[in-house]
């Protein structure tokens, strides 16, 4: 999903079908939102890359459902 505008992730909006994603790119998308539940279901997720978008905060518990994550890029938000 590299390189689309997507501006915010809505609650759940990746939780349907994904269970088994692994990796997951999203940067510059100018993401400035994501809701506390985006990541909800994505339990095997282990590489998110947030980086080069417009991220000032981040929700609490954001990554509560995704224990396999090991990796998380957020440079240049």
């Amino acid at each position: 999903l590299s390189g689309n505008a997507l501006n915010n992730l809505p609650a759940k909006i990746l939780s349907f079908g994904l269970a088994n994603l692994r990796s997951l790119n999203l940067a510059q998308t100018s993401l400035s939102m994501i809701h506390a539940d985006a990541f909800v279901g994505l339990l095997r997720l282990q590489d998110l890359d947030l980086s080069q978008n417009q991220l000032t905060e981040l929700p609490l518990g954001a990554f509560r459902e995704t224990p396999a994550l090991t990796r998380l890029v957020l440079t240049n938000n």
